[in-house]
């Protein structure tokens, strides 16, 4: 969404940040010289935000609403349907300005709305099974390191460590 470039061509290649984000240029030096931070993340978010701005696939933005608004417990017939495209042609436009399919970004967005509520103090794992739509405990803990790395005991602990 950040991109007018297909990311589908781009999956795992490399390429030079000006090739793929036209105007990065200014946004990059105002980066590298932003005296901390929380400035150059603000720059960053500026310069990513007035992207999505511009992006113009209005499906792809109306099904990432649908899943968020849902706590991503939809599938893609009910992103299709939401948005009154059919299911194969939402994939490509996904495929197309995201580079995965709508399953995998849904699949990404849980796993930040799960690991932004297990950084909570009051974090308890039924309730994420039950609110994040997971089958059970071990679903949710398998997809947790599926993600992260390591178990999400570990994931707590850590963060709190470096906290």
């Amino acid at each position: 969404m950040f991109t007018n470039a297909n990311m589908g061509e781009l999956f795992n290649l490399s390429y030079p940040a000006n090739k793929i984000f036209d105007g990065i240029e200014n946004a990059e030096n105002n980066i590298i010289n932003a005296p901390n931070t929380s400035a150059r993340v603000y720059i960053a978010q500026k310069f990513l935000l007035r992207k999505l701005c511009d992006a113009e696939n209005s499906d792809v933005m109306n099904s990432l609403y649908l899943a968020l608004s849902r706590s991503c417990r939809t599938n893609v017939n009910e992103m299709s349907e939401y948005c009154a495209v059919s299911r194969r042609t939402l994939e490509r436009m996904f495929a197309l300005n995201i580079g995965v399919s709508p399953k995998q970004m849904t699949d990404i967005l849980r796993y930040q709305l799960l690991w932004q509520a297990c950084l909570s103090h009051d974090f308890d794992v039924g309730d994420c099974v039950e609110k994040l739509g997971y089958y059970d405990e071990s679903h949710l803990y398998n997809d947790f390191k599926k993600y992260h790395g390591i178990g999400l005991p570990s994931g707590r602990n850590e963060f709190y460590n470096l906290s």
